[in-house]
């Protein structure tokens, strides 16, 4: 070889040592390589162990959860699905309990319920009875005849309690003679009105009289203070009714009397009005099978004899404004043994 190929293969080729350090570099190059491949190798492995690692922790919290979740589900549910079950027993036992719980109560009532009264004695035999009764303890009301005027019928009605036929008239005769009008009668004492009235120097006998003549001189002052005379003729122009609404408020008088006068003045067989507390009494005694004021006034207008109705107005309805454990004991008496 020539010295110049040789000099330009020299030139062109790279030195032994180069050649040489080349394959450790590569082999340095592929260690580094090996060694970053280990590195990213290894590193993958341990976040994959660590995923591993922290997956069954996950999974076992969220077993653990699980099973906690579930068992308060059903914890929670389990009272409910009991309550609706015990609920549904509950309402399906309702049903058939209602009739069951109702039917004693029904028979309660039954036994609780007051056996209804009966009448031993027909209606008008009852009737008679009890004013028979009313008669003896009040006085009778057998109407005079004649009579001059409204306020003579009044002064009447209250006279006659309490006191015979014969004295009354005794007394109603001693009014018209000795005295020139009812306003002299009212300006006069009780004391003189019932000395004169009895015929009788018997002191007995004039304090008998002296309660009915005080009676009597009051009502007649109220008449005289609201009409500014003794007259009640103007009655005879109203109804029974606003006769009745007048009569009531003299005190004096009475309600008993009050409806036994709008009586007396309608010249009726029949009763022309009937008084709640006359109703009371018609059905305390049996007398009349209704309650309701038309119906009794009806029924009790069939029952009455000639002339009976003033004194059916006067004594039923005294008795009916009175409470019943001040009646009569002979009245009670008689309630008791034909009323059972």
């Amino acid at each position: 070889m020539s010295p110049a190929s040789k000099a330009g293969t020299k030139k062109g080729s790279k030195p032994k040592s180069a050649t040489k350090a080349a394959p450790r570099k590569k082999a340095a190059g592929s260690a580094a390589a090996k060694g970053s491949k280990l590195k990213s190798t290894k590193a993958k492995t341990t976040k994959a162990k660590a995923s591993k690692a922290a997956a069954p922790k996950a999974t076992k919290a969220t077993k653990a959860k699980a099973p906690k979740a579930k068992a308060k589900a059903t914890k929670a549910a389990a009272p409910k699905a009991k309550a609706a079950k015990a609920a549904a027993p509950k309402a399906k036992a309702a049903k058939p309990a209602a009739p069951k719980a109702a039917a004693p109560k029904a028979k309660a009532a039954k036994k609780s319920a007051p056996a209804r009264k009966r009448r031993k004695v027909a209606p008008k035999v009852m009737l008679a009875g009890l004013l028979e009764k009313l008669e003896r303890c009040y006085g009778a009301v057998n109407l005079p005849s004649e009579t001059e005027s409204t306020v003579e019928k009044a002064v009447y009605l209250v006279l006659r309690e309490g006191g015979s036929q014969a004295s009354t008239e005794r007394a109603m005769r001693s009014l018209r003679e000795d005295f020139v009008d009812w306003n002299d009668v009212r300006l006069s004492r009780p004391s003189e009105l019932a000395r004169l009235m009895s015929n009788s120097s018997k002191a007995v006998t004039i304090r008998r009289l002296v309660g009915r003549c005080e009676r009597i001189r009051e009502m007649l002052d109220q008449i005289y203070n609201d009409r500014n005379e003794v007259d009640l003729e103007f009655l005879l122009d109203e109804k029974p009714k606003g006769q009745i609404e007048y009569l009531e408020d003299i005190d004096d008088l009475g309600i008993h009397n009050a409806y036994a006068l709008s009586q007396w003045l309608s010249g009726e067989e029949k009763l022309v009005l009937a008084s709640p507390e006359l109703c009371g009494v018609c059905q305390k005694f049996l007398i009349t099978e209704s309650a309701a004021v038309s119906k009794v006034r009806k029924e009790l207008s069939d029952l009455l004899a000639s002339g009976q109705s003033t004194a059916v107005q006067a004594h039923l309805n005294q008795l009916g404004d009175m409470d019943e454990s001040d009646w009569p004991g002979s009245v009670k008496d008689y309630l008791k043994e034909f009323v059972g």
